[in-house]
């Protein structure tokens, strides 16, 4: 293996030996050595100087952050410190769990109060829909109250041949439109006329109401005495009959009171009652009576 002098000299540097110094000329090769070949001159590898310092590293970017050089937060700035930052957390969740109990109790009674709710509401509807009008739910108007109270009344008066009979039959078909102490009040009359001193005043006897045709609704005949309480004032022709015989035939004037009673809403669709007369009905003109 062959080594020249000069990658001698450099691998001696960077090993950190001291440089040798060389003579100038070259020794004598010892005697039956052949002499080398001279190839001329031996190209020298060009090597890169060696340093004989150790650059300095390149300081990185330090990941670690500078905590005397962040800026202090708002609850720093305040001067809360770690235990205050904590309780007022649960402060805080303290106030919202306090919230969600009050919302939780207001959705549980909207929800009883939908339940207990009515599924219906009357509505009353003026005879004359060509017309506009305002129209309250459960309220009705003058003109309402006198139809009914002019329907029911003369159901009860409907004996179409017998009143012993068709009286107590149509007091208990009026039920629903009656209030219990008028139907009560009726019944006694129904025992009264079919007993009145020993005669019976309603065997075979007919009776009818007819309206007098120019004295039917008018505003002022329903008064309102009350929070769902009227009096109404209607004129009536009484016609009685036994057998084909016309024993009364008289007009007539009844007061009467009705009040609004949701009672029996299927039984009774218009949501108001017979209470009772102020006063005994009282003729008024063109009597015609016979026996």
């Amino acid at each position: 293996m062959r080594f020249s002098m000069s990658s001698l000299l450099t691998r001696g540097h960077r090993a950190g030996l001291d440089p040798v110094v060389l003579p100038d000329t070259e020794p004598a090769m010892p005697s039956g050595v052949p002499p080398i070949p001279d190839t001329g001159p031996e190209e020298t590898p060009r090597i890169p100087p060696v340093l004989d310092t150790v650059p300095e590293e390149t300081p990185r970017a330090s990941a670690k952050v500078d905590m005397g050089a962040r800026k202090p937060g708002v609850l720093e700035r305040s001067g809360v410190g770690f235990v205050q930052t904590i309780e007022t957390v649960r402060a805080i969740n303290r106030a919202l769990l306090l919230i969600i109990i009050v919302l939780a109790c207001a959705l549980i009674a909207l929800s009883a109060a939908l339940m207990s709710s009515r599924d219906w509401i009357t509505v009353y509807v003026p005879p004359d829909t060509t017309r506009g009008a305002f129209i309250t739910a459960g309220t009705p108007s003058p003109l309402h109250v006198y139809g009914f109270a002019a329907l029911t009344l003369q159901n009860l008066h409907h004996w179409p041949a017998d009143g012993e009979k068709d009286y107590l039959a149509a007091i208990e078909a009026q039920a629903p439109y009656l209030t219990p102490p008028f139907r009560r009040q009726l019944l006694e009359d129904h025992a009264r006329l079919a007993n009145r001193a020993g005669i019976n005043e309603l065997k075979g006897r007919g009776r009818a109401l007819f309206p007098i045709p120019d004295r039917l609704y008018s505003p002022d005949r329903v008064v309102r005495a009350g929070d769902g309480v009227w009096t109404v004032t209607m004129d009536y022709r009484l016609l009685e009959t036994i057998g084909a015989t016309r024993v009364k035939d008289i007009l007539i004037r009844y007061e009467l009171r009705v009040v609004q009673s949701d009672v029996d809403p299927a039984g009774n669709v218009w949501g108001l009652q017979f209470d009772g007369f102020l006063r005994e009905p009282v003729r008024i003109s063109g009597v015609r009576e016979g026996a």
